[in-house]
């Protein structure tokens, strides 16, 4: 899965007082704020045995961190929207009773 970081061009100014009580113009570049989700993995328990390799394999990935809540249960925090559905895409087929909730 490919991810992209954006960086904002445009710049900001700040003042800033100097020793001699002159204004100088910084320039700052503004990053683009991400937006964090997170999403609730629930599995029927008859496929209780695959959560901990789901699991394991969404840590394996870039920027994506999960946590196995129970034997049925896991939550999957990811950077933004596409990673989430990429997240939820691979859940539906690692299993065949399972059940998605996410913050959007």
């Amino acid at each position: 899965m490919q991810r992209v970081t954006g960086v904002n061009a445009s710049k900001d100014t700040k003042k800033d007082a100097g020793s001699q009580r002159k204004h100088r113009v910084k320039h700052i570049k503004n990053q683009s704020k991400r937006s964090m989700e997170a999403i609730k993995l629930s599995i029927g328990f008859r496929e209780w045995s695959k959560l901990p390799d789901f699991v394991e394999a969404m840590n394996g990935e870039d920027e994506i961190f999960a946590y196995r809540i129970d034997n049925t249960s896991a939550l999957i925090v990811t950077p933004g929207p596409c990673a989430s559905a990429w997240v939820e895409a691979h859940a539906a087929q690692w299993f065949e009773d399972q059940y998605t909730v996410s913050n959007r």
